[in-house]
């Protein structure tokens, strides 16, 4: 009999997208790759803004792809021709679109984060209990071999018990980031929740690293029991766009997270693991260096020429997970802990919005950047001193108390405005 591995091999996987602009144009552009090496065909799209998407139109006119106007009718028209339904749409919509594919028996790949709040979470789960198929979530950087192989260096020991893992990351965003569609930076749009920001957009993938490298197994990620946080808002929108954090995880370890959108240095992404008997370090480049008690310190890993593109490496899994069960993806479980957290960032701590005596504005080309005078500075010093802002007696910052999440389970809404 043959194996998993073999059939998967001779297979030519059927793909449903839903949308082929803006975010989801990139996927279009890794199945475009996987259309190459034959590995799938795209049987159905939807695009429901043709004026803007002719050149996306005319190639998948050219490869036989059946185009429609409406989720549910492609749904309803093209379920038996589905191996897999990619949902690469914004965030509101992610809950609806997982939920109707689910019922009629297809796997999904949906965009990160996984839904605006727990309570769609919670949908999105019991509608795959019920489902022959499964969900995995974009979480791409998950994918990769240097982050599964320092979760088991983890798990291992190599750096002893995991005492405190914490994040930097600079990541400047013009004003036209927020303009790009009807949620960026978005509390809500209409009646749907979006709850957007770094924290739940950009970012969202080093937030649910911390908490999957730090899950007490393989497949798991930990839970926040305790958080302080600090939110502030420097451009001209609903959400925020500035954030620092700490918590205290389950199992004991100590989160610390800083992240910007407003500010015109750059600061790559940077995640440090620190044990009783050693450190760990990873990088938006996928490398990893552990200074562990049996060694001074070794290079454990990389992408590789495959991984270069993170949402290539997390397509091939999510195809080898249709006929591997055992094949590893970013589940609903492993992707709900970073909604979990997201969410208690807007039910317990309300947004600062910084007077403009303490910002700058660049002007390039009408692409406005406000940013805070000496972030760059000021956040490197938090993440080497491990301090949040007001901790570092910043003029403009605002302390918090720290919230017990012992028994939080569901999205209260509390400080979000009407819309």
């Amino acid at each position: 009999m043959r194996d998993v591995h073999t059939k998967e091999k001779e297979m030519t996987y059927r793909i449903a997208i839903i949308g082929v602009t803006g975010y989801a144009g990139k996927y279009l552009e890794t199945l475009r790759a996987l259309i190459r090496n034959q590995r799938i065909r795209i049987t159905a799209a939807v695009v429901i803004n043709p004026d803007e998407a002719a050149s996306e139109l005319q190639f998948l006119r050219q490869i036989g792809t059946t185009v429609y106007s409406d989720y549910q009718e492609m749904l309803a028209s093209q379920a038996a021709n589905i191996d897999l339904c990619i949902i690469p749409t914004g965030i509101a919509w992610h809950k609806r679109m997982t939920v109707e594919a689910l019922s009629h028996g297809l796997n999904v790949l949906v965009e990160k984060p996984i839904a605006a709040t727990l309570q769609d979470v919670r949908d999105m789960a019991e509608a795959e209990k019920a489902s022959s198929g499964f969900v995995a979530v974009g979480f791409q950087d998950i994918y990769q071999s240097s982050v599964q192989n320092l979760k088991q260096q983890i798990l291992n020991g190599v750096i002893g018990k995991p005492v405190h893992i914490k994040s930097k990351c600079l990541w400047p965003r013009r004003s036209s980031y927020f303009l790009r569609n009807d949620w960026a930076g978005r509390l809500h749009n209409g009646n749907d929740l979006v709850l957007d920001s770094p924290a739940n957009n950009a970012m969202a993938h080093f937030i649910n690293l911390n908490l999957f490298l730090c899950g007490s197994n393989f497949a798991s990620s930990s839970r926040v029991a305790e958080l302080s946080a600090e939110i502030y808002r420097v451009q001209k929108i609903q959400s925020f766009d500035m954030f620092c954090f700490k918590a205290r995880l389950a199992s004991g370890v100590k989160l610390s997270f800083w992240g910007s959108h407003s500010n015109h240095q750059l600061i790559e992404p940077e995640i440090i693991i620190e044990g009783d008997q050693g450190t760990a370090s990873w990088n938006s480049l996928g490398e990893v260096i552990i200074k562990g008690s049996t060694q001074s310190s070794s290079k454990v890993g990389a992408w590789d020429e495959n991984e270069h593109d993170g949402r290539l490496a997390m397509l091939e899994a999510v195809l080898r997970r249709i006929h591997d069960p055992k094949q590893f993806v970013c589940t609903i479980d492993l992707a709900k802990e970073h909604t979990r957290l997201v969410n208690a960032l807007h039910d317990y701590f309300p947004i600062v919005e910084l007077d403009h005596r303490h910002l700058t504005k660049n002007q390039d080309d009408d692409d406005s950047m406000v940013e805070i005078r000496g972030l760059h500075h000021d956040l490197s010093s938090g993440f080497q001193r491990n301090k949040m802002f007001s901790e570092l007696g910043l003029e403009w910052s605002q302390g918090t108390e720290t919230i017990s999440l012992h028994d939080y389970d569901h999205f209260k809404g509390r400080l979000i405005p009407c819309s």
